[in-house]
């Protein structure tokens, strides 16, 4: 379970795409506040404030505006082309004990007895599970321990083990992730083998007696 974190933002009268390179270059990053039947308003955070909340992976937060607080679930970000500086955020405006949908990471835990004792592969299949839940209740990730996995094991959503009033949005039977068989590659067929080894020997006394 997770509380808000508290971001301060900033109203910005400027939009456009010339507004927005010159607060990226001021390394500020250009949002919007919506929801809730009231009027978008345009906004701009520090850099390094949101990194910071995100990287504690918290999506509510109480935003401070103007002498106000109001809180807010992230619900979008966008990223440069290499994806290292988020460009624009999107807050949707939310009653803390208002039920929301979004998106958390699953995160595996622990090496799978699949791979250890069988040299197979563990893949993750499925990254993000869509959940509905209290805004104020949204979990930092989704946790589930692989250990026990054997070669051809899967995991399911429906393995998937929810904090309370958390619900999954999902077909149960979406795979997670499983552990696979190790790929084996074939020799091309124009590896000299054995029986070139026996030809090339067998022309040798051909070659002394001439």
């Amino acid at each position: 379970m997770t509380s808000a974190a508290n971001l301060d933002v900033q109203k910005r009268t400027a939009t456009g795409t010339r507004a927005a390179r010159k607060m990226r270059a001021e390394n500020l990053v250009p949002g919007i506040i919506f929801g809730h039947k009231e009027e978008p308003v345009p906004v701009s955070v520090k850099r390094e404030d949101i990194d910071h909340v995100l990287k504690v992976h918290d999506k509510v937060v109480d935003l401070q505006i103007d002498g106000k607080t109001e809180t807010a679930v992230i619900t979008d970000l966008q990223w440069d082309t290499f994806g290292i500086n988020i460009i624009h955020v999107d807050f949707q405006r939310v009653d803390p004990n208002e039920r929301v949908h979004v998106d958390v990471n699953i995160v595996l835990k622990g090496l799978a007895l699949g791979v250890v004792e069988d040299g197979g592969t563990l893949e993750h299949l499925h990254r993000t599970l869509k959940i509905e839940c209290p805004a104020i209740s949204i979990p930092h990730e989704i946790e589930i321990r692989v250990n026990d996995l054997k070669l051809g094991d899967e995991l399911t959503v429906a393995d998937l083990q929810l904090p309370n009033n958390v619900k999954s949005l999902e077909d149960d039977s979406v795979v997670v992730a499983h552990v696979i068989k190790p790929s084996v590659q074939e020799l091309p067929d124009d590896v000299p083998g054995e029986g070139g080894e026996e030809e090339a020997v067998a022309e040798e006394p051909a070659a002394e007696e001439a």
